[in-house]
């Protein structure tokens, strides 16, 4: 027997009512399809009554940090800054640390090379391995925050 893909609204352990002219300003969500890889992740509040957008506060702002671990420009943020920019970005760059990694205006960061590791670590920056993306666990070791989401710069 196949497992069952689809749903009935009707055995639904959620509650639908139709709207109506006299419904409560109920707020519905609406999604874009801004970034095709994940048309489903962008999206906006909009009131029925009103047909006005809100824009929704980001979850955990002041709990999460991103980190990045990277060897190039992060040009690629702009595809994900719909996401990323109200976070804070820490950013360790991997490889040569007399290399300028470019990082796109808006977005609120902190950018760490060896030499920052060195400084801050002292001798127990060795711990810390480079050419493997390992630097990561440095940008884990700065975050003052709750929680820490981690992305690849080819990604």
């Amino acid at each position: 027997m196949r497992p069952q893909t689809t749903q009935n609204l009707k055995d639904s352990p959620y509650k639908f009512k139709p709207l109506t002219p006299h419904s409560p300003p109920t707020f519905i969500a609406s999604f874009s399809s801004s970034l095709s890889l994940f048309p489903d992740l962008s999206f906006s509040l909009t009131s029925p009554m009103a047909g006005t957008t809100v824009s929704p506060t980001p979850l955990l702002k002041d709990e999460l940090d991103i980190v990045i671990p990277t060897i190039r420009n992060l040009d690629f943020l702009e595809m994900w800054r719909p996401f990323f920019q109200p976070y804070h970005l820490i950013i360790v760059q991997d490889g040569d640390p007399s290399k300028t990694i470019r990082v796109p205006e808006g977005f609120d960061y902190e950018l760490y090379n060896r030499n920052d590791i060195n400084r801050i670590l002292g001798p127990k920056a060795s711990c810390i391995s480079f050419k493997d993306s390992a630097c990561r666990c440095f940008g884990y070791m700065v975050s003052k925050k709750k929680y820490i989401y981690t992305i690849d710069d080819d990604c």
